[in-house]
């Protein structure tokens, strides 16, 4: 009787136990004293979201995130960043690549890159980490 209790009760919370999610964040820098932007990734959601944390675009001159991997080639661009928090799908992205991913923000010209490629170096690089247990 006390097996069968037992065995039920460990169904039961199985059965309620959420999913957890899988979040991550980076904070995109220069070197560790310059926080400059954070990205924060929904992998279930497969959902992006940018805040800028300290950076702020050169005059005439806008900041644009680029997802970076070896298994995808060139560098993709993720949008350009504004002074306001956006979100951006990741669905066209596989999940190991999203998660193991560099990303990256150059700065472009207003609006973003003309050919799709960064103009240059990276000014802001980071990798993301997971979030929670």
């Amino acid at each position: 009787m006390l097996a069968a209790l037992l065995a039920v009760a460990l169904v039961a919370r199985e059965t309620t136990r959420e999913a957890t999610p899988h979040e991550y964040v980076a904070i995109l820098q220069k070197d560790t004293a310059s926080p400059a932007i954070e990205v924060t990734v929904d992998l279930d959601k497969r959902e992006l979201r940018v805040r800028p944390v300290a950076a702020q675009a050169p005059s005439g001159k806008a900041y644009e995130l680029w997802i970076i991997d070896a298994k995808l080639g060139a560098p993709r661009s993720l949008g350009v960043i504004g002074g306001e928090p956006r979100a951006a799908s990741l669905s066209a992205y596989d999940p190991a690549i999203v998660e193991n991913a560099t990303y990256a923000v150059t700065v472009e010209p207003p609006g973003g890159s003309p050919d799709g490629k960064p103009s240059g170096p990276p000014v802001f690089v980071g990798k993301l980490i997971l979030v929670g247990p």
